[in-house]
């Protein structure tokens, strides 16, 4: 991730010490049509892409949708005390990972948890603990856990000197990645679930990776563009032995995470050109075969889960700078803009949906019912209009855009804003079957936060939103 964590309006990664909503007021928003018309000037003058589109290519032929998942999953999420928990869609199903948060503001000291990540079965947990001593500094450890009521901690890594603010899973669910990084290193470590095999794979600063569907290697992205960095590269990291990493003939562009395609037979990266950058897709080697788009800022990108479709902003900064969101169906060589100002957005398991994250200047706030309450949308927290997060979700099979809910996003899930591309490899806002999302809301004024499962209604016309729970965080099990 970033090296500088200082400069965000909500500052990434750094330990949080009590449950507030990030102030949006410091995301300046502009007008979509500015935006557009600015964009449209620029690529006009861009010369034509070094690769041919993909759109006269049509490379992607064998896509398969992902088999359908029945499971309800689990609901992992952040209580306003810091601590983990586990429950089921309904709220009535609860279960501790951690007890023993705490926070004293008179003494400066706590100890939170944070980042919380599923393995792919739905059945570990990994997550880091912080703790601030009073004025001795902060201690950050990466734990991982079965998915279970009070279970025992597997503490994976520990350290007094790096900032800890990603983790994620190997597809086999053996092994957590995480980022270590302070203003002057980043590097890539490995550990086992069970605590064994610690090592470090990469170093360097800012650092983002996806994991190989073998998870025998990371498609990493290291040091940023490279017309700011000469050092700056794209390199396919074996996460075993000793082999070096096998860096990529191209030069990197303005983006963030690379992301492989389902089956991996296939990548996307961004590469620095003479007058623009571009959005490619490559083989599985890293060889590039056509250009998705091209760009006047940057890209933040991701694959759907069937590989058949790519969603893209070009910005770069979505929470300063919203930008209009397009879907690439590469089987069909079509390109359609389907959101006018997106600021992060998360694609459903089977591909179907995308949930998209907005912010609206003068909105109102969602109050949300309890389960045992009649099921609606939820009534205004208050008349007054103010910044709000608003959730919306695109239905690709009709073209529907149906708003979800109004918002005022915790500190710690704007903690993801500008770096969604790389945690939307890690973590899902939607149930296994795609039907449902999860979010938290808060109510400052009455000083409490709302975790909410919205469900498509049997009418298929909108989503009804309930409260189940309190806390400040929450993202969904992939089974």
């Amino acid at each position: 991730m970033r090296q500088s964590i200082s400069s965000q309006p909500c500052p990434y990664g750094r330990p949080i010490t009590h449950a507030h909503s990030c102030a949006l007021s410091p995301y300046t928003v502009r007008p979509t049509a500015t935006v557009e018309k600015e964009q449209s000037a620029s690529r006009a003058r861009l010369s034509p892409t070094r690769y041919s589109p993909c759109s006269e290519q049509s490379p992607l032929r064998t896509a398969r949708p992902p088999a359908p998942i029945q499971a309800d999953g689990r609901i992992a999420y952040l209580t306003r005390e810091g601590n983990l928990a586990l429950t089921d869609s309904s709220g009535r199903v609860r279960a501790e990972i951690t007890s023993d948060a705490y926070i004293l503001p008179s003494s400066h000291a706590a100890r939170i948890y944070q980042f919380p990540a599923f393995s792919p079965d739905g059945d570990w947990i990994a997550f880091v603990a912080v703790e601030i001593n009073g004025f001795n500094g902060v201690r950050q450890t990466v734990y991982a856990a079965p998915a279970q009521d009070r279970p025992p901690l597997n503490m994976l890594y520990q350290t007094d000197a790096f900032n800890i603010p990603y983790l994620d899973w190997s597809p086999d669910g053996q092994t957590v990645a995480f980022l270590t990084i302070n203003p002057f290193e980043g590097a890539i470590r490995l550990a086992e679930r069970d605590g064994n095999r610690l090592r470090t794979i990469q170093e360097g600063a800012p650092t983002y990776w996806h994991w190989r569907s073998d998870a025998r290697a990371l498609l990493t992205h290291i040091g940023g563009s490279r017309d700011t960095n000469a050092d700056a590269i794209i390199a396919i990291t074996s996460t075993y032995g000793s082999a070096p990493s096998v860096v990529l003939a191209e030069a990197p562009g303005n983006f963030q995470s690379p992301h492989f395609s389902p089956d991996s037979q296939h990548m996307l990266y961004v590469v620095s050109g003479d007058t623009t950058d571009e959005l490619v897709l490559a083989d599985s080697a890293g060889k590039p075969i056509c250009s998705v788009a091209a760009l006047v800022r940057g890209a933040f990108f991701a694959w759907s889960p069937d590989g058949a479709r790519i969603a893209f902003m070009d910005t770069q900064s979505p929470t300063n700078e919203p930008a209009p969101l397009f879907v690439v169906d590469l089987e069909r060589g079509q390109r359609e803009r389907v959101h006018p100002a997106a600021m992060m957005f998360f694609w459903s398991p089977n591909g179907e949906r995308i949930a998209i994250y907005t912010i609206v200047r003068e909105g109102i706030p969602d109050r949300f019912t309890t389960p045992s309450s009649a099921p609606r949308l939820g009534a205004p927290v208050s008349q007054s209009a103010q910044p709000v997060l608003r959730i919306e979700v695109l239905d690709l099979r009709t073209g529907k855009l149906y708003r979800v809910a109004d918002t005022i996003p915790s500190r710690q899930f704007a903690q993801y804003f500008q770096f969604f591309d790389q945690y939307s490899r890690a973590v899902t806002p939607w149930s296994p079957d795609g039907t449902r999302l999860v979010f938290a809301s808060l109510r400052s004024e009455e000083g409490t936060s709302d975790i909410v499962v919205a469900t498509f209604n049997a009418a298929a016309d909108r989503y009804e939103s309930r409260r189940i729970a309190s806390g400040v965080l929450a993202f969904w099990s992939p089974r």
